[in-house]
């Protein structure tokens, strides 16, 4: 349902009654945004419209990866920083992109720095990046730098707690801690393609199913059918499905109720979701 369809008086109350939370689809229609509270999922719409690649937000920064160029967002819109074609981003202590010919660079006083060089990037978390030929971590030393920091047939990264899906299963670093630099250990055998964490929860897809991080153990978070290709969070677990669908798990927020909700957003191609 547009924002159009939804009166003021409406807006004003569905706002006053709940925290919202505004999060954002990457999708081969373009950025749209969706508002949740509590255990629905409400109005949505068409942001900017393009093809995005990737789309990644923290700490009230959002930046989007499309065919053209990577975007910032703002309450003013999107702007572009003239990087040109992207393919991920990211967003931790830097703003990060990588383009389809392995460029990595990171956005320090509105230009795009390079610190270095990967092959086939697939996707980024803070300072991790997941390529075909393993993880790898941007770092600071005397110098910006890519390091190599093990596996191979990386599909996806999560930061905060160092976890890696992969071609053969979900991989995370024996010490627990929030870098990569540490020995993998395999915790879910199986095609992994999706992981995410904030520290307190995670999860990932394992073989088509969405598991989820409970006490240290991994099980299936009995999610709705359908293709996951993102989970990130805010007041509850949210996730998107790659035809358009995001689910909301309210049972991990405050006072949440049980099940999953779910909501079509009408899009097609999507490829993930960012809580900024």
């Amino acid at each position: 349902m547009p924002d159009d369809d939804i009166s003021l008086d409406e807006k004003r109350v569905y706002e006053a009654r709940r925290e919202a939370t505004r999060g954002y689809v990457a999708s081969g229609v373009g950025l749209a945004h969706f508002d949740a509270s509590d255990d629905q999922v409400g109005r949505f719409g068409l942001d900017h419209q393009c093809v995005a690649r990737d789309v990644a937000g923290a700490d009230g920064r959002l930046l989007v990866a499309t065919d053209d160029d990577v975007l910032v967002g703002s309450e003013d819109g999107f702007e572009s920083t003239g990087f040109g074609p992207a393919v991920a981003v990211g967003v931790g202590d830097d703003l990060l992109a990588a383009g389809p010919d392995g460029r990595v660079a990171r956005l320090a006083d509105g230009a795009w720095e390079t610190v270095g060089r990967a092959d086939d990037v697939r996707a980024m978390d803070g300072d991790l990046l997941a390529t075909a030929e393993g993880v790898y971590q941007v770092e600071r030393a005397d110098g910006w730098d890519l390091s190599h920091v093990g596996l191979d047939g990386v599909r996806d990264v999560a930061a905060a707690g160092a976890l890696a899906a992969t071609d053969s299963g979900l991989y995370a670093v024996g010490d627990a801690a929030d870098d990569a630099n540490g020995d993998w250990n395999c915790v879910l055998e199986g095609q992994a393609s999706v992981v995410a964490s904030d520290g307190e929860h995670a999860h990932a897809v394992v073989d088509g199913t969405l598991f989820e991080r409970l006490d240290g153990a991994w099980r299936d978070a009995d999610a709705p059918a359908g293709t996951v290709v993102g989970v990130a969070y805010d007041r509850g677990t949210f996730a998107v499905t790659d035809d358009g669908r995001v689910l909301l798990d309210p049972v991990t927020a405050k006072d949440g109720s049980p099940g999953w909700r779910t909501r079509s957003l009408g899009l097609t191609d999507v490829v993930g979701v960012a809580i900024p």
